[in-house]
């Protein structure tokens, strides 16, 4: 019978996410980086491909099918207003129904214009951000620098990573906040 104590249990646990995060952490690539960089880091280029998804005017793109959902909506309360005299059902009174529509109606065909301008201004807080990490810490902050810094070289030479080496997790924070 196999005694098992809490000492091989914490090193079996500590050996088993020890060597999870090894492969995790050597299977990142550089490429995975850039992409995740034209993730986070956004540029204000993406909205001239917002005009083709989204369309120039209200009859191309998904403003049509936006303005046709609309006149849908516009139809089924105009049907089920009159009907509602017959059956004596209560419904939503029109002008509460108009101005909803109305405010959906102006959402809606203004969704080209609040996309870009979300893109704009998440655009200017990455860029900001971006600048303020090169001003402060000398280091463009992108995914790349991020794992160049975070992870040693030597690491890659003798794959002999330990998540809870207080020694070299001491290394790495004192790499990034003082370079």
């Amino acid at each position: 019978m196999i005694l098992i104590t809490e000492i091989n249990i914490t090193s079996l646990l500590v050996y088993a996410i020890n060597n999870m995060l090894s492969n995790l952490l050597s299977s990142i690539n550089n490429n995975v980086t850039n992409y995740l960089d034209k993730l986070v880091f956004v540029d204000s280029g993406i909205t001239t491909n917002l005009t083709d998804v989204i369309g120039i005017n209200s009859y191309s793109g998904i403003n049509l099918i936006c303005n046709s959902l609309i006149y849908g909506f516009l139809i089924y309360y105009a049907i089920s207003f009159l009907l509602s005299h017959l059956t004596f059902s209560q419904v939503e009174s029109p002008l509460q129904f108009i101005f909803k529509l109305i405010l959906c109606a102006l959402a809606l065909n203004a969704s080209q214009y609040l996309c870009g301008g979300l893109i704009f201004l998440v655009s200017h807080i990455s860029n900001m951000l971006c600048e303020l990490g090169t001003y402060l810490f000398g280091v463009d902050i992108s995914f790349s620098t991020l794992i160049s810094n975070v992870i040693p070289q030597e690491y890659f030479v003798s794959n002999s990573f330990s998540l809870f080496n207080f020694d070299r997790n001491f290394k790495v924070f004192h790499n990034l906040w003082f370079p």
